[in-house]
């Protein structure tokens, strides 16, 4: 299942995109485009799909997508009506722009940051989205961008969102706080697929073994073995979905040297064989 890339045309004179879908059921392809979309689902549910995150959607779910993320919802049961979203798609360079000459919106910023991996916000930061998107789309002119402002405040306020894609699949990390870790980080992201042992990463680190365990776990939250074999397995989920490779060869291109020891982790972290999660996405 190839992503495909959509090309937004946004109307002239809107430097931000508001829209209501209204369709018999969500039926767009798995895609991408350079906009970071907010979707809220008015009415609807199903399967969504971002990243190598697969998870249900329910009316009043709310995400916020990064650029060039792959995404798509899915009914898995046809509404009896219709299935309607407001959706927003926002420039990133448009945003950049605008918040270098506004500092006070720098936590926005970093929210727009962590949407390269796609997140959901909770049920109460939803319902007030959700109103605002709806006068947003009826406004016009200048009263845009202060309702705009009034969404960008309610955001960035509202309580951690859950994360969505992983590491492994993007590509990317979030910045952290020490160098040196995310200096180990990237360098795992890039040589995932070759072993990589505890102490040539503490070398990587001017760390002993001991310290360096407990440096990146503190960093990072998690091990160095947890955040790599995530690494791998968000890699083997890109694969899974879209190429048509057998599992076996999905294993090894991943950095795992055994199908036995591939298929016990990947059923661990995402509940089901690598073969049962193909046939959930495609």
């Amino acid at each position: 299942m190839k992503a495909h890339l959509e090309q937004i045309l946004a109307p002239q004179k809107q430097s931000f995109i508001c829209r209501q879908f209204i369709e018999p059921s969500f039926d767009h392809p798995f895609h991408y485009h350079p906009e970071i979309e907010l979707t809220y689902i008015v009415r609807s549910q199903g399967t969504r799909i971002i990243g190598d995150h697969v998870g249900s959607f329910n009316e009043g779910d709310l995400c916020l997508i990064g650029e060039y993320l792959p995404h798509v919802y899915r009914n898995t049961i046809v509404p009896e009506d219709q299935a309607i979203s407001e959706v927003i798609h926002l420039p990133r360079d448009c945003a950049n722009d605008f918040f270098d000459m506004a500092p006070e919106l720098s936590t926005f910023s970093d929210l727009l940051d962590d949407a390269r991996f796609g997140l959901q916000f909770d049920t109460n930061t939803s319902s007030l989205v959700r109103n605002l998107m709806i006068r947003l789309r009826e406004t016009q002119g200048v009263q845009r961008w202060t309702l705009f402002f009034e969404l960008i405040e309610c955001l960035s306020n509202a309580p951690k969102p859950q994360t969505l894609a992983s590491a492994g699949y993007t590509g990317k990390i979030k910045p952290t706080t020490s160098d040196r870790m995310y200096a180990v980080c990237q360098h795992i992201l890039e040589h995932f697929d070759e072993d990589l042992s505890h102490e040539q990463l503490a070398r990587m680190a001017h760390a002993s073994p001991a310290h360096f365990s407990r440096l990146f776990k503190k960093t990072t939250r998690k091990t160095y073995q947890q955040f790599l074999s995530e690494v791998r397995l968000g890699h083997a989920c890109r694969l899974l979905i879209e190429s048509d490779l057998p599992i076996i060869e999905i294993a090894f291109a991943s950095g795992f040297r055994n199908l036995s020891n591939f298929n016990r982790r990947f059923q661990h972290a995402y509940e089901c064989s690598p073969r049962e999660y193909r046939k959930r996405v495609i």
